[in-house]
């Protein structure tokens, strides 16, 4: 019997995949995938993913099917795999056409439904104000990421902290369709431009995580133009994903990146050099920066140095 935590298999499988061993780490969240439907159903979601993904990198279509059957028979959803290439192996079978289908009416009806949350907090200067945009991780108590920003708010910054509208367990806002959480976001970061006197040249996203990940789309898609992009732990799927858009150079001309990591946090740690990498040789000034003592979490050494941070970003 296995006595690996859910981080644990989490922290394994991403590495595993990250190695290109999909059978082993489909072996892996195959045997573990109790511990998540024990954890919360939104968990079991994300594990039904995974093994999704894993058999239809392996080619098993059977399996992929019985799969995606199995999850949507308990009430899940999957968006985008109808125009997913990875699953391109059954995009023709009529099961498959008929289980997405029930899960974009599911996805449609949970959008409908769903109650987005915009935090903010304004600083005791006069405006224009220099804006901070923080996007929090997965499964995070939204008050408690806040705190790491209030040295940017006493040093005149307007923080808006958008809190998906998404979660894995109550109480624990999570991104969990990328998507929905693109166009969510860029709904909030509009509101705050409506509603808010905000110095468009003086704009950075932050993110830690997967709230790192989705800054590190939207800021190199130039989907929200921002002077400086600043990442916590940043996940993504592949780093590598970001440079269609790095190409493209639909961002800023000036804009600049600082990435922060720990190297007790493998597999972000992995993708934060691998961005900073991208970054440079795409010619965006940027600094990265490794904790040694750290795991997957905010840098505490980072609240106290966030003005400079924050300077650095946007002179």
């Amino acid at each position: 019997m296995s006595h690996l935590t859910i981080v644990e298999v989490e922290e394994q499988y991403l590495q595993l995949v990250a190695e290109g061993t999909y059978e082993e780490a489909l072996t892996l969240i195959t045997k573990e995938a109790h511990k998540f439907s024990d954890f919360s159903y939104h968990a079991e979601k994300v594990v039904y993913y995974w093994r999704l993904r894993m058999a239809a990198l392996l080619k098993k279509a059977d399996l992929v099917l019985q799969l995606l059957d199995e999850a949507v028979g308990k009430g899940h959803w999957f968006s985008g795999l109808a125009e997913d290439e990875e699953f391109e192996l059954v995009h023709n079978s009529p099961e498959f056409v008929r289980l997405t289908g029930l899960c974009e009416e599911r996805r449609r009806v949970a959008m409908e439904t769903a109650v987005p949350i915009l935090k903010t907090k304004q600083p005791p200067h006069d405006p224009p104000y220099p804006l901070l945009l923080a996007l929090h991780g997965n499964n995070s108590v939204v008050d408690e990421f806040g705190e790491y920003w209030e040295t940017a708010v006493s040093h005149g910054w307007f923080l808006g902290i958008p809190q998906s509208s998404q979660s894995y367990q109550t109480g624990k806002p999570s991104w969990v369709d990328w998507e929905w959480s693109l166009q969510e976001i860029r709904q909030h970061y509009d509101t705050l431009c409506t509603n808010y006197p905000i110095n468009t040249q003086q704009q950075v996203l932050a993110g830690f995580s997967m709230g790192g990940g989705l800054a590190t789309e939207l800021a190199l898609s130039g989907e929200i133009k921002v002077n400086g992009l600043l990442l916590i732990a940043p996940f993504l799927n592949d780093a590598n994903s970001m440079v269609p858009y790095l190409e493209a150079r639909c961002f800023p001309s000036d804009m600049k990146a600082y990435i922060v990591a720990s190297e007790h946090d493998e597999y972000c740690c992995n993708i934060a050099q691998r961005l900073a990498e991208l970054m440079t040789h795409h010619k965006i000034t940027c600094h990265l920066e490794i904790y040694p003592d750290l795991g997957h979490s905010f840098p505490p050494p980072l609240q106290s140095k966030l003005p400079v941070v924050l300077s650095f970003l946007t002179q």
